[in-house]
């Protein structure tokens, strides 16, 4: 062989070998991450108006009774909960999530016939939730896996705002355990856009307020991991979600409080949870503090965040052709669908 050749192959193998000794190792190290069991799922649905069918008196939930103009007897209802189990049950197949975080049910006993539907047993959920003030008795919730987490303690976060008889739902704040790590997990469905976006938006900054409130008890320890998810009822980029928390798309070097909210990058892919005039927002978010990062979040590589949108969830509008949630009553008619909104979910990793 050409001396002159041996001078070229012998030093290029020996740097493609040292390469692989310093690089390849971090590689191996980067992959582990994903099949260890530091990773988790967590996931958002609005179940629209997941109401049984027995009248609570202490709740204005007339509209959900077998005698009512919905006619929500236990047929109607049953389908709503095989609907609701159907979609659950397609979030990250077959894992399941591992926390679900789920909005607008009426109490604990539609909660306990959905976690035992049978296309949800084998995810092994339980159960967190307190009844809350609102009108309509319409509360937040969370599912998680026992086999994953252990439940430490949970409460209600009230939001408070000046205005006579108003009422709305509670935060829920639980705390749960992975392992030997602490996990805070914020349940919210701020107040709607009803009266219109920036008449009501001060209440959804009420929200938000209470929220901080709650995180400033937590405090800014780098090792305080916290998982905030819900139906805010606003985007990413308006003023509740972004004049009181620090939020951004991307991990930022030496920021305790920072939290990462990938639903900026799906909206300025023009994507949502929640159709609307012709338009779909994204009103369903998962935020999270930076120490439960994906390494790929560092890259704005977001595949890892899903909105689930499966045909059988979805019809076609007739105003704009674009498939769009099918919903369960459309106006005073019912459609038999499954919500208004589509559910979020990621995968997140205990670093």
């Amino acid at each position: 062989m050409n001396k002159y050749l041996l001078w070229i192959i012998v030093p290029s193998v020996f740097f493609i070998c040292l390469q692989y000794h310093f690089f390849g190792n971090r590689l191996e190290k980067k992959r582990r991450v994903y099949s260890g069991k530091n990773e988790f799922t967590v996931g958002f649905y609005n179940l629209e108006n997941l109401f049984d069918t027995i009248n609570d008196p202490k709740i204005n939930d007339e509209e959900f009774l077998p005698a009512s103009a919905n006619l929500w007897g236990t047929e109607r209802y049953v389908r709503k909960l095989n609907h609701m189990a159907e979609v659950i049950s397609a979030m990250n197949t077959p894992q399941g999530i591992d926390i679900l975080g789920v909005c607008e049910i009426e109490n604990v006993q539609v909660l306990t016939d959905l976690v035992n539907h049978k296309k949800l047993k084998d995810y092994h959920y339980r159960i967190v939730h307190f009844d809350s003030p609102d009108a309509r008795g319409i509360d937040v919730a969370l599912f998680y896996n026992k086999t994953k987490f252990t439940f430490l303690k949970a409460s209600p976060v009230k939001v408070n705002y000046d205005e006579k008889d108003f009422a709305t739902r509670d935060i829920l704040w639980t705390t749960l355990l992975m392992g030997t790590d602490t996990l805070h997990v914020f349940v919210n469905h701020w107040p709607s856009r009803r009266g219109g976006t920036e008449q009501s938006e001060p209440k959804r900054i009420a929200a938000a307020t209470a929220l901080n409130n709650a995180l400033q008890r937590i405090g800014s320890n780098p090792n305080s991991r916290v998982v905030i998810m819900g139906d805010f009822n606003d985007e990413p980029t308006d003023k509740s979600l972004t004049t009181i928390f620090k939020t951004y798309d991307v991990p930022q070097p030496n920021c305790n409080t920072c939290l990462i909210n990938p639903m900026i990058a799906l909206k300025e892919q023009k994507l949502g949870s929640h159709f609307y005039r012709g338009h779909y927002s994204m009103l369903d978010q998962i935020l999270f503090t930076q120490n439960l990062s994906r390494p790929e979040f560092y890259d704005r590589d977001y595949r890892a965040v899903r909105i689930v949108k499966e045909d059988f969830m979805l019809k076609v509008d007739s105003a704009t052709s674009v498939k769009r949630p099918s919903r369960t009553f459309e106006g005073q008619r019912y459609n038999g669908g499954y919500s208004d909104h589509l559910p979020v979910y990621t995968s997140l990793i205990m670093n």
